[in-house]
């Protein structure tokens, strides 16, 4: 079980590490300052029901290598989620700000109900 864990933690690390590559070479390239992303299921506006066509966009990649979508909308082997938005406004932005859940493994800002409200999340 823990060699498991250390194998999952790598995992998230590596995953990481390349949407951060991925992240310094989309602002290069298209000269923007800064990128955030959020997944399916972050917004009440984006539901993880959203994780079904997303793969099917995919086509054959997700098998080439060896990801599934399950029934419950859940990847196996987990992965990270990605979709990037540039935000110009904020240069700090983090999607994560705009989710109200008090409870969550990859919460890297506070939750900012003024950002939710500006972004048209909040009614």
């Amino acid at each position: 079980m823990l060699t498991q864990y250390y194998l999952d933690m790598i995992g998230n690390l590596i995953l990481a590490e390349a949407r951060s590559q991925l992240i310094q070479s989309l602002c290069r390239r298209f000269a923007i300052d800064r990128l955030s992303w959020m997944s399916p299921g972050s917004l009440e506006d984006w539901p993880i029901e959203e994780q079904r066509p997303l793969f099917g966009l995919l086509a054959e990649a997700p098998a080439a290598i060896g990801v599934q979508l399950t029934e419950s909308l859940l990847m196996l082997p987990p992965q990270i989620r990605v979709r990037h938005i540039p935000f110009r406004r904020h240069p700090r932005f983090s999607a994560v700000a705009l989710c109200p859940r008090e409870r969550c493994d990859s919460r890297k800002a506070r939750y900012d109900e003024a950002a939710a409200r500006e972004y048209g999340i909040l009614k």
